[in-house]
């Protein structure tokens, strides 16, 4: 077994498989009896995805300087322990080849003497290239996939969280023999493991916050990241190969457990073509998107509120044909707005479209020879609520509809547009970011006989209703 060195010819006595304490995680336990018939040696097996890193070293104090610190073996681990709340203990690590690594951080819960963990990643001048902070005592640290470059050098930290205003204890002198004993009474302990596992065909290579280091993604096919670490971003390159007239872009993305996504498309130039940002746990899609003539590519950026190391995301792209009255993306402002039609006498129509994380629909009216009275309403899905508000052609808003509930019908009344003059109908409000049902845009004009007289339909009603989840996190500032 990889990673497991036996230095005599002993037989294995015990064999255990016990819980490590984190989601997915498992240590298996081999007693080994001494060559002098003493008790069994145990040797602790960190599991990844790839294999067991183990077995676990043993701390060695002092290290509290990156100068002092021990080289830990890759793949490898060790057993430490945080004398006291301003410890600090670094492990030094020798890249070889250039390889992307999975380091893991655990340590028991609060209730069995815990502490709040963090661990980084530093380079070889101390700066800060990685860093997970993802919750209480007890919570798995991770930086899955954390690229080191070709004979480079870094250094794995581990500290404690301490929160303002709680002062800091002064470390003990027994840290050295704390240490040195894998976790003495009183101190905090750990384990660090690091390993460097293969990725697979469809997942994620760091560092790939860069266009020219995008991962290719073909239509239909499926990839897989992380959010690894605090404020890692993940760009995806999406082939816009074979697209043609009439047929639009879809792109999902899976949730992922505490973090709230978000997605930005961005045109080959770096222009931010639609915007997404979802709500916590839960998937995100960009529906209807339109590509532009031309181009060859779109680069899907992909963050998230906090991170999750220990689950990925999915990521899809997928072509579709869009349908008569299907909105076609992007359309958030007036610049953009899809062109609905003339309105005239009798005249009506409808669009179907998607409130995806925050977005914004605008549709484009304008009135023929005469002057009209034009009536909008939106049918909303059951999870969302929309607001409907019709503009002037500078952005000014004439006229709003917001009931204020989920699955509320939204109307605007016989609103007078003169003749040859041109109206935006806006349509946004806060969704889901995944609903599986579209929003229903209805209108109907009719010319204004002598006398009839047209009215708006402002609302009293506050317009500034969020669209957007509260995204702020007491972790991973």
């Amino acid at each position: 077994m990889r990673g497991v060195r036996v230095a005599s010819a002993a037989v294995a006595v015990v064999a255990a498989v016990a819980g490590a304490g984190c989601k997915g995680e498992r240590k298996r336990e081999i007693g080994l009896a001494h060559r002098d018939g003493g008790p069994p040696v145990v040797i602790v097996e960190q599991p990844t995805e790839s294999g067991a890193v183990g077995p676990l070293e043993r701390e060695k104090e002092p290290n509290d300087q990156r100068d002092q610190a021990a080289a830990l073996p890759l793949p490898g681990g060790v057993n430490g322990a945080l004398a006291s709340a301003d410890d600090i203990d670094f492990y030094r690590i020798e890249a070889g080849a250039a390889r992307a690594v999975v380091i893991r951080l655990t340590g028991p819960a609060a209730d069995e003497g815990g502490v709040d963990l963090v661990l980084e990643l530093h380079d070889a001048d101390g700066k800060v290239v990685a860093r997970s902070d993802r919750g209480p005592a007890g919570t798995m640290e991770g930086l899955p996939g954390a690229p080191l470059a070709a004979r480079a050098v870094y250094f794995a930290s581990v500290t404690q969280l301490v929160k303002k205003g709680r002062p800091k204890k002064k470390k003990k002198p027994a840290a050295e023999d704390a240490g040195a004993a894998g976790g003495a009474a009183g101190a905090a302990t750990y384990q660090l493991t690091i390993d460097a596992p293969a990725p697979g065909a469809d997942d994620e290579v760091e560092p790939n916050d860069k266009p020219e280091a995008a991962g290719q993604v073909l239509l239909s096919e499926e990839k897989a990241g992380y959010l690894g670490w605090s404020k890692d971003v993940d760009l995806w390159k999406l082939s816009l190969v074979g697209f043609g007239g009439g047929f639009a872009l879809d792109l999902a993305v899976t949730g992922v457990d505490g973090a709230a996504l978000a997605v930005d498309v961005l045109a080959p130039d770096g222009r931010v073509i639609a915007a997404r940002k979802g709500q916590k746990d839960r998937a995100l899609m960009v529906r209807g998107l339109l590509p532009e003539l031309g181009a060859p590519f779109y680069l899907a950026r992909v963050s998230g509120s906090r991170s999750n190391p220990e689950m990925a995301y999915h990521l899809r792209a997928s072509s579709r044909a869009l349908g008569d009255g299907d909105e076609a993306e992007p359309n958030d402002d007036p610049d953009r707005a899809i062109a609905a039609g003339t309105l005239g006498d009798g005249a009506t129509g409808e669009r179907r479209g998607y409130l995806d994380g925050g977005d914004t629909d605008v549709y484009k009216f304008e009135a023929g020879r005469e002057a009209v009275g034009l009536t909008v309403s939106v049918d909303a899905p059951a999870s969302t609520d929309v607001v409907l508000r019709v503009l002037g052609p500078g952005g000014a808003e004439l006229a709003s509809a917001d009931n204020g509930k989920a699955g509320q019908r939204e109307e605007i009344a016989s609103l007078a547009v003169g003749r040859g003059e041109i109206r935006f109908v806006s349509v946004s409000g806060a969704a889901l970011g995944d609903e599986a049902d579209p929003y229903v845009l209805r209108w109907t004009s009719a010319v204004n006989l002598p006398g009839q007289g047209t009215q708006g339909a402002p609302t009293d009603q506050p317009t500034d209703q969020p669209t957007e989840p509260p995204t702020e996190d007491p972790y991973e500032q």
